[in-house]
């Protein structure tokens, strides 16, 4: 279990869980504080900011495929009419994800 309590121990994390593939860096899906789980997402494959690998900064983020509604990213859905489990996020701003972070418990597993 990873506390996440900033931006850098945020970067950190996700630098170091993510694994370079053919096409992209991926990453395991993150289990938030409060058992929710996502998809989060950068590389030059996926909606972040940059649009490059291995960057130590990302401004912006992919998520997706959430376990639940989470109403706080719902304007960042691509397309309308989906279901907000089966969906995808693009370039969600790290402050917002850092904000979910710490409204579901503060820690990421």
């Amino acid at each position: 279990m990873a506390e996440i309590r900033n931006e850098d121990d945020f970067l950190d994390f996700m630098f170091k869980i993510g694994q370079t593939k053919k096409f992209g860096v991926i990453r395991p899906p993150v289990v938030l504080g409060d058992g929710t789980t996502i998809s989060i997402q950068a590389s030059e494959v996926h909606y972040s900011t940059p649009r490059e690998n291995n960057r130590r900064v990302y401004l912006s983020w992919e998520l997706g495929f959430p376990s639940r509604e989470i109403p706080e990213i719902l304007k960042y859905m691509e397309g309308l009419n989906h279901d907000p489990t089966d969906s995808v996020y693009p370039f969600v701003p790290t402050r917002v994800i850092l904000e979910l972070i710490r409204s579901t418990g503060g820690t990421i597993m």
